[in-house]
């Protein structure tokens, strides 16, 4: 693949994503339910909870959050582009993971960094 395809993640027209460990979890009883899920990669390492509600006819999140670690300088770049889009500052927590908050309607979503 090459970098016109993925900006600032390929270096030398080449992108790659190793992926050591994914797992998800699910639970649901209609309306609602909530996940888990667990990311180990070259890019990044994340952790994401959230609790939803289909009863609607847009699925909403109740509460949602994710925590990452960008494991590569070309990810952390991406971060601080994601944080200028949002508006938003986003701190590392004691384990060196960014946290962000979000909830709302899927096509609407709300979020808030810590």
């Amino acid at each position: 693949m090459n970098q016109k395809s993925y900006g600032i993640l390929a270096a030398e027209n080449n992108f790659e994503i190793l992926i050591d460990k994914f797992s998800y979890q699910q639970d649901y009883s209609y309306p609602n339910g909530s996940s888990q899920s667990n990311l180990d990669s070259s890019l990044l390492m994340a952790e994401l909870e959230a609790e939803y509600n289909y009863n609607q006819e847009i699925p909403y999140i109740s509460s949602g959050i994710i925590k990452y670690k960008p494991q590569t300088v070309r990810a952390e770049q991406l971060n601080s582009f994601l944080q200028l889009v949002l508006g938003k500052r986003f701190n590392r927590n004691e384990r060196g993971y960014y946290e962000l908050n979000f909830w709302g309607a899927v096509n609407d979503l709300n979020f808030e960094g810590k």
